[in-house]
């Protein structure tokens, strides 16, 4: 490998050591989740490591252990998904038979045992195993030592395909939908898997394009460079996301728990003794606005604060403080907003049909006062300034 790569390979490896660190020592969020994002990246570390002995200048190091690397990373597949399947489950237990996803990886570390008692030059038959098709027994039982790459890179692009399937099905679901920002990690954490084991293929699967020499497609500067802005992207993300390192929970609350009314929940939320933490209020009002936007629960003239607390099973004090104090609108604006905001969206299609009493009638407000109230004062204009301008 070029100095340009061989470098840039250490400061990634570097970089996820840090990261995998932090996350199998940190004690917030979701901490099973945590820790098998972190053991994600530490699996992603030592691939590093290993390419940097087997492929790079770090070769005095190369030892009999160096070679199950690939086979023990080959765990990236099933943690991956069960990262996935945990986090849009709420899910905090590993589940009894999770271990069968397990039984090719321990049929893979099986087929290189005779590689931990051979008395040969390991180094030289490793790389002589590297270049050919053909299986040494000197090093495996059955399966050439080039495909147990092929089988990792094949497990990871198929688990994350299938945590891909599920992820779409639970976002179809609206029963309880996922939080926005966890939606958006997980389809960029899946993308990203997809895309750097597909890399990973192209890196070692030399012979799918008759290259059959151990660099390979490791000597191009363009891919490793993609290669490894990706890696980066993939630890950067949860560092400007802290939050997705929450996962996608909510307190479970009992129903006596929000039997409170409205006017002591608001007290409650607006006390000096009552905050929530900042993590805690994110994920709050990213349910609330995915929510609001995909149930549209403001069209239902009977909301109260109560009702909407019990859709996103939170206490209802909280809904208060997340309005009061992170949203900084009464309950009465934000509900109103969206009015209003569905109203002049829907104006277009419906005036010809129905009066503007009708129509806000339509959008959730008991009364026509009342909705040319809260028109102006979200607007600043009657409805009929507000269309006149529009027009105009």
């Amino acid at each position: 490998m070029s100095p340009f790569v061989i470098g840039i390979m250490q400061i990634n490896t570097f970089m996820m050591f840090v990261f995998a660190a932090y996350l199998l020592l940190i004690a917030k969020g979701n901490m099973l989740l945590n820790k098998m994002l972190g053991i994600l990246f530490f699996n992603r570390m030592m691939l590093n490591l290993f390419f940097l002995v087997v492929f790079g200048p770090w070769s005095a190091f190369f030892s009999r252990a160096i070679m199950f690397v690939p086979v023990i990373s080959m765990l990236s597949a099933p943690i991956a998904y069960f990262y996935v399947r945990n986090y849009i489950n709420d899910d905090t237990k590993l589940h009894k038979r999770d271990w069968l996803h397990l039984l090719p990886i321990i049929v893979c570390i099986i087929n290189i045992i005779p590689a931990l008692f051979s008395s040969d030059n390991i180094p030289q038959v490793f790389f002589q195993a590297m270049e050919s098709k053909v299986n040494n027994s000197q090093l495996t039982l059955f399966l050439p030592f080039r495909f147990q790459f092929a089988i990792r890179s094949f497990l990871m692009i198929a688990y994350s395909g299938y945590s891909f399937f599920i992820l779409i099905k639970k976002i179809q679901l609206k029963e309880k939908p996922l939080f926005r920002s966890a939606k958006n990690w997980l389809i960029s954490f899946l993308l990203m898997t997809i895309i750097l084991n597909v890399i990973s293929a192209l890196l070692t699967w030399g012979f799918v394009f008759e290259i059959n020499t151990r660099h390979g497609l490791l000597e191009n500067n363009l891919i490793m460079v993609i290669f490894s802005v990706l890696l980066i992207c993939y630890m950067l993300y949860p560092v400007w996301q802290p939050v997705v390192l929450y996962g996608n929970m909510l307190p479970k609350v009992v129903a006596s728990s929000v039997s409170v009314n409205e006017t002591e929940a608001i007290k409650d939320a607006e006390s000096t003794s009552f905050t929530l933490p900042e993590q805690q209020s994110l994920l709050y009002k990213d349910h609330l606005t995915n929510l609001m936007t995909e149930e549209t629960p403001y069209l239902n003239p009977e909301l109260t604060l109560s009702l909407l607390a019990g859709k996103l099973n939170i206490p209802q004090h909280h809904l208060s403080y997340l309005l009061n104090q992170v949203i900084n609108q009464s309950f009465r604006d934000y509900i109103n907003h969206y009015r209003i905001a569905h109203f002049i969206r829907d104006y277009a299609a419906n005036i010809q049909h129905f009066t503007l009493e009708s129509m806000s009638q339509q959008v959730g407000f008991k009364t026509y006062r009342t909705f040319l109230n809260a028109f102006k004062k979200e607007t600043g204009d009657t409805p009929a300034a507000y269309f006149q301008k529009m027009v105009a």
